[in-house]
């Protein structure tokens, strides 16, 4: 993130810059509040990162939010300055991305837009970014020389992406007309803690062991694909819902599906 402010001075001309020096300032950068989804909580930088900017003699604007999971009185004693107004920085990051009418014009941006895929509910927000002239520093192309990302999704995302999709699936059941024990998981942000969740899940994975999804239901099987940091988070190993390993390989699943009845106590 250092490196990405002193990249900012070549965006300025040399009288300008000149200017700045005299008064002993340096790049002015600003973590944006998170807008996009209501529940987003998250911040770009901790508190002890804003330090160490400060530190080096950069400026750093924080615009206030009652939602992030950090309170602002924190990044303020790192040495921040809490305040609406950011137009003044010329690098904008956050997490997820900003709605179009609140991208600045003319300044550098770094955040997630998944958009390198042409992700079309995103197509738009490129589009405005081409028009203001904005820089964008996607996250997501953040690699090191050997091409691995520098700012890939940890295990907390395959957690609470593991979460999410359990209580999908409950909500999907029911959509069919099943109550299933899946119904009892929430969103991962309704937790106060892991531990909250994972409990959550234990639950689940007790009532059914019991026997009590629907006999019109099963067996249930989830396949778990790839090799990043968010797969990481697949039940190998681990037995809070119950489930039992087995590699699929050509037809191996079909002995199971035609037990009479289908098996309903595991998940597969």
């Amino acid at each position: 993130m250092l490196r990405l402010l002193n990249r900012q001075r070549g965006r300025v001309g040399d009288g300008m810059y000149s200017q700045l020096r005299s008064h002993h300032c340096k790049s002015v950068m600003a973590i944006r509040r998170e807008d996009i989804n209501v529940w987003e909580r998250r911040a770009p930088l901790a508190p002890r990162h804003i330090k160490e900017i400060t530190q080096a003699g950069h400026k750093v604007l924080v615009q206030p939010s009652n939602r992030r999971a950090i309170h602002e009185r924190y990044y303020e004693k790192a040495g921040a300055v809490i305040q609406e107004d950011i137009s003044e920085a010329s690098l904008i990051i956050g997490v997820k991305r900003p709605p179009e009418r609140r991208v600045i014009p003319r300044k550098t941006y770094a955040f997630f837009s998944h958009t390198i895929k042409a992700q079309e509910a995103n197509m738009g927000l490129l589009d405005d970014i081409l028009k203001k002239e904005v820089r964008l520093i996607d996250y997501e192309k953040m690699v090191d020389a050997n091409g691995f990302s520098i700012v890939a999704f940890g295990q907390w995302a395959g957690v609470a992406g593991m979460i999410n999709i359990l209580h999908g699936l409950g909500l999907r059941f029911l959509a069919l007309g099943h109550h299933t024990p899946f119904m009892h998981i929430g969103m991962a942000h309704n937790y106060r803690n892991v531990s909250q969740a994972v409990q959550a899940v234990r639950d689940c994975g007790h009532e059914v062991s019991l026997g009590l999804m629907p006999k019109s239901i099963g067996p249930l099987t989830f396949v778990f694909t790839g090799t990043g940091n968010v797969s990481k988070v697949s039940p190998s190993g681990n037995s809070t819902l119950l489930w039992k390993r087995f590699w699929v390989r050509g037809l191996y699943l079909l002995p199971l599906l035609q037990k009479t009845p289908s098996p309903r106590t595991r998940v597969y």
